[in-house]
């Protein structure tokens, strides 16, 4: 996405006066170093454990989702 602010900025500075439009396909990373909740902040849900066999890929083949 950045990259993409970037060209249509550098057009828009060559001169492009014409709106552009364009789509970002949203992608969820699950990663480690995510840090859990605070569950003493009011309004904070409690965490869903994932089960230890799960990675950044998804579950293990076979396994119910």
């Amino acid at each position: 996405m950045g990259r993409t602010a970037g060209r249509l900025l550098l057009e828009r500075s060559e001169g492009r006066n014409s709106a552009v439009r364009f789509s970002v396909t949203p992608s969820l990373i699950h990663r480690r170093s995510t840090a859990p909740p605070d569950d003493r902040l009011p309004g904070s849900a409690p965490l869903e454990r994932v089960p230890p066999e799960y990675d950044e890929k998804g579950p293990p083949a076979g396994a119910a989702r």
